[in-house]
């Protein structure tokens, strides 16, 4: 069985549960760990690499800079984890409202 799209559309519950059983003799391989399957010896998880090109790379540096220079100059957040996007509306005549 191989998931390399995303953990939340495999049950693992339901993979635990076959392979006890014997439904289901061959192995998981996924890039997302399930706690359901955590430690199991036919559960095998890979490196998720989905951005580890040069280009992709490359973008992320660029957009993280864009984004620090974004909140520097105007207080706007963006592409917080933790966060909500607060975009501020700018004022006619003014570049920005530099914070530093």
């Amino acid at each position: 069985l191989l998931n390399f799209a995303r953990g939340e559309i495999i049950d693992g519950e339901a993979v635990k549960d076959m392979w006890n059983s014997g439904r289901l003799t061959g192995k998981y391989i996924s890039d997302f760990a399930d706690p359901y399957l955590q430690g199991h010896p036919k559960h095998i998880v890979l490196p998720h690499l989905g951005a580890s090109t040069e280009e992709a790379e490359d973008n992320s540096a660029a957009m993280a800079a864009d984004t620090v220079k974004a909140f520097l100059e105007t207080g706007t957040i963006r592409n917080s984890v933790n966060f909500p996007q607060t975009v501020l509306e700018e004022k006619e005549g003014l570049i920005g409202a530099r914070i530093c």
